[in-house]
């Protein structure tokens, strides 16, 4: 189903020509882009983990990690996230924030030594919950004084286009339609069988607009896991990976005649919701190597996640007038369609990762992670596919993310900083800034049997978002006023800065 709200797109496409899905290209994008979470010593250390182990998080980077355990292990990682948002739409400035208290991880490593230096040295095996992605914010998009309308481009489709009218029959009752049965699209002055809006006819604008939205969901992933140690040069691991999916957003886009400068119209709230949820299944394998005391390497590779997805859809619109309008004696109209639902089957990319460590003995580490996934081989399947695979390849391209950590070590004290960088999954060099960035830094302590870790985590990306694209206005060259349209994107810039608090308790034992 086509979402007048979308996350980070072309804004020049024609977007509203995708009218019979619930998934779009951008919601496959989004469900395929993970951020290691996991424990507070891998947040503090941007999540560069995939040549170290002996932690929780790398069951979902590179399962060799598994293998660097010497003891069992058992721990717990809650995480406070802070999420703000910041949006300019036509130089007006506008922000929001949403707070949420969130488990990062949760697991048990049992490790069985042979008492042996040489050879299979211990085998281990896990259960860990990890978290890879959030996508809880609230946005909140103004303009007080509007020089088109949402209206518009629902009436460039009501008008087929600008090419003469449809039968409202045959109008997308998920847009169009709604206004139609609201009275905010009626049959036209033009005649001809045009339709208008009441900002046809003179187009009087000056509006306030406001656009509301409110998202909640992520991506958590359980991690079934086993790794060996051999030698204690060659560490091996796989994990069978148990993803589950969850996306809701509720946008609620007002209108409102402050001025009184529209006829007939006070109001209208245009709502569309949008429920997403399932399970994926995947598997990942990888190696550690040291080579010397001081070197580990690491290769791990994903298989695409295949994700089972049911999503739900709806909308409404809520009219309020001067007077009472239709043949009712009431100046408000309301009307709400019933949910569409749909299933279906979602392929992420392949991921392949290489990483570099660097082990200072008791003194602390260096480590380095370089991440590849190429989102043009994202494929959808299953309800109302229409063309969301068509242009993978021309509109994304191979992401390339960068994660960088340090740690440094006093007596049982350890401090660590980290940075991440994930490039722009998109070809088009106008987008080249839709990068995500993070910064972090932890404190931790190491105990004989118990540790505890405290991170902090900025995560910071921008957005461009699209409310409408068609901006309704007259063509006079046939010497009769006509209405046309021009295809004019009302966008929003949005930057993003997400802080995390994080604390790890765990035991050896």
């Amino acid at each position: 189903m086509k979402k007048l709200a979308i996350t980070i797109i072309l804004v020049w496409a024609a977007y509203f020509g995708i009218q019979a899905q619930n998934i779009l290209p951008s919601d496959m994008l989004m469900y395929s882009q993970t951020y290691p979470w996991g424990t507070a010593r891998a947040m503090g250390m941007g999540g560069a983990f995939g040549a170290l182990g002996a932690d929780q998080t790398a069951l979902s980077i590179n399962p060799a990690g598994i293998g660097v355990y010497r003891t069992s292990d058992l721990s717990l990682t809650l995480s406070l996230n802070d999420n703000t948002s910041n949006a300019t739409y036509f130089n007006h400035a506008s922000s929001d924030f949403s707070d949420k208290l969130k488990i990062g991880n949760f697991g048990f490593v049992y490790t069985a030594n042979s008492n042996k230096n040489q050879g299979w040295v211990s085998a281990s095996f896990g259960v860990a919950y990890n978290r890879l992605n959030d996508f809880n914010r609230n946005i909140v998009i103004k303009n007080p004084s509007a020089s088109s309308s949402l209206l518009d481009e629902f009436n460039y489709y009501a008008n087929d286009q600008g090419r003469g009218a449809l039968p409202t029959s045959d109008f997308y009752q998920y847009y169009e339609g709604i206004a139609w049965d609201t009275y905010l699209l009626n049959n036209s002055l033009y005649g001809n069988n045009w339709y208008d809006s009441p900002f046809s006819n003179g187009h009087t604008y000056g509006q306030s607009q406001k656009r509301e939205r409110q998202i909640r969901g992520g991506i958590g992933e359980t991690a079934f896991s086993f790794g060996t140690n051999y030698s204690n040069k060659f560490y091996f691991g796989a994990t069978i990976g148990i993803q589950s999916l969850t996306y809701e957003e509720t946008t609620l886009h007002t209108e409102t005649d402050v001025n009184n400068n529209i006829p007939d119209l006070s109001s209208f709230t245009f709502g569309q919701y949008l429920n997403t949820y399932g399970t994926g299944y995947n598997f990942k394998t990888g190696i550690i190597f040291k080579p010397i005391d001081l070197i580990r390497i690491g290769i791990a590779l994903h298989t695409p996640t295949f994700y089972n997805l049911n999503s739900e859809f709806h909308t409404s619109m809520d009219a309020y007038y001067d007077h009472p309008i239709g043949d009712q004696n009431d100046p408000s109209s309301y009307s709400e369609l019933d949910i569409r639902s749909e299933n279906n089957a979602l392929r992420t990319p392949w991921k392949f990762i290489g990483s570099l460590a660097f082990q200072f003995k008791q003194y602390g580490l260096l480590s380095v992670d370089y991440e590849r996934l190429n989102y043009s081989n994202m494929r959808l399947s299953g309800d109302h596919i229409i063309d969301q695979n068509d242009n993978l390849s021309t509109d994304y391209q191979p992401g390339n993310n960068i994660r960088i950590g340090a740690e440094g070590k006093i007596g049982p004290f350890a401090l660590r900083g980290g940075f991440g960088y994930y490039g722009t999954p998109y070809k088009n060099a106008d987008l080249k800034d839709i990068t995500y960035k993070t910064y972090s830094a932890g404190i931790g302590f190491r105990g004989k049997s118990f540790y505890c870790d405290l991170a902090y985590v900025l995560l910071q990306y921008p957005e461009k978002y699209l409310l409408y694209s068609w901006v309704e206005s007259q063509d006079t060259s046939t010497g009769l006023p006509l209405p046309a349209w021009k295809n004019n994107p009302s966008v929003a810039d949005i930057n993003y800065n997400i802080n995390r608090f994080v604390a790890t308790i765990g035991f050896h034992f």
